[in-house]
């Protein structure tokens, strides 16, 4: 058996859930392989650096989302013509050597997780970015197993066919909720497998115990990122402030704001000054997992935006409240059976109150709630148990 593999996936990204969803498919599913790593752009172990690839939202993207945005033929042409000339002068000329090079000599690709195949808009295609790697690996006799990943959300049938056409191509899929799956069924693919997300497994860190106050983590969004108006960002952002405000009113406790992606940042820095005179609330600027992994411990209730913010707190044992802005984080709180704890971040403001008694409740009765988390924790571990036998049946 070749005991070499390549692997494809996001490990250049600012996201400290992508990079860890990297980290542990190399720790729990290919700890015996020697590991080619590249990222999405097909560079070789182009991990993620703080110092060159830290990104900040421009003044010319602020003032498109506030002024330019909502007026629909603009925006639709400046879609369209992004796509255009991504498609036609980057992604086809894509292409690495290097990458070809490891294809050849191991004969095994993996893709491994993340959300790789979705569409926020119906002027985009990214079944083809995934199409154009599966060439490559074809091209150069490989066979692809693909790890634990998302697809969708989908803006039309065409965009969701392709993609599953596609993911039909591979010799294994393996999805990570309950939704991809049905898009691949419904559209023929019956054989793809369902499973969970390798950051789950994350091993739970030495909680703080000698804290003054119980402490809440918020973790905020930049709204905007999931086709959000500026209009939509302003309000988001004047209910969490509203639900700050109220949680600092009726509870002795403290809170941090935080993201778990480098682009949320100016957003956590906004909400900060506009809460400066509050002095039970702070801001903290993650650089890595081994930093969020250190803050979580302190930790003793979520209120979660970005998916791995709480999928890391499922890991480690923190009780969890969802604000859900795409159909991946709804996903996550069914497949681990919480629905009751998940709000649409549109309607924030129906539900303040409701978020701010659950809150109240958990932190009052944080011991069982952590117990109720380890028990979901361990279900999760065990369904990873089927990404293990779909790899070793793919490797035989």
């Amino acid at each position: 058996m070749n005991k070499k593999v390549v692997t494809v996936s996001f490990i250049d990204s600012s996201n400290i859930g992508d990079q860890l969803i990297s980290k542990t498919i190399e720790q729990e599913l290919i700890i015996d392989y020697k590991v080619k790593n590249f990222s999405y752009k097909y560079v070789e172990n182009d991990f993620y650096c703080k110092r060159i690839n830290k990104k900040r939202r421009s003044w010319l993207n602020n003032v498109y989302n506030k002024y330019i945005k909502n007026i629909k033929v603009i925006h639709t042409f400046i879609a369209k013509a992004k796509w255009f000339l991504y498609y036609n002068y980057k992604l086809k000329r894509q292409d690495s050597e290097a990458l070809r090079k490891a294809l050849r000599e191991t004969g095994t690709l993996i893709i491994g997780g993340g959300n790789v195949i979705f569409d926020s808009s119906k002027h985009t295609f990214s079944a083809l970015k995934f199409a154009h790697l599966l060439d490559i690996a074809e091209e150069e006799g490989a066979e692809v197993f693909v790890c634990s990943i998302g697809i969708g959300p989908f803006q039309n049938e065409k965009q969701e066919k392709e993609a599953v056409r596609q993911l039909n191509r591979c010799k294994a899929v393996v999805l990570r909720d309950s939704l991809s799956q049905h898009y691949c069924i419904v559209n023929g693919f019956e054989t793809a497998i369902k499973s969970v997300d390798p950051v789950f497994l994350l091993k739970a860190e030495n909680k703080m115990s000698d804290k003054e106050l119980p402490i809440i983590g918020i973790c905020v969004i930049d709204y905007r990122i999931s086709g959000a108006s500026y209009e939509e960002y302003i309000s988001y952002l004047n209910n969490l402030i509203r639900l700050i405000t109220m949680l600092d009113n009726c509870s002795n406790v403290k809170i941090v704001l935080f993201s778990t992606e480098k682009e949320d940042y100016k957003t956590v820095n906004e909400l900060g000054k506009e809460l400066r005179d509050m002095t039970s609330v702070s801001c903290y600027t993650l650089e890595s997992d081994k930093e969020l992994l250190t803050m979580y411990s302190n930790f003793d209730l979520i209120i979660g935006t970005r998916m791995h913010s709480m999928i890391v707190a499922i890991s480690q044992t923190i009780p969890i409240i969802g604000l859900s802005w795409q159909q991946k984080v709804d996903e996550m709180f069914k497949n681990i059976n919480l629905t009751d704890n998940c709000y649409d971040i549109a309607n924030l403001e129906d539900y303040l109150d409701e978020i701010v008694d659950k809150s109240k409740k958990i932190i009052k009765n944080n011991q069982r709630c952590v117990e109720e988390m380890d028990v979901i924790k361990k279900k999760l571990v065990d369904e990873f148990l089927i990404v293990r036998k779909e790899f070793e049946h793919f490797m035989s």
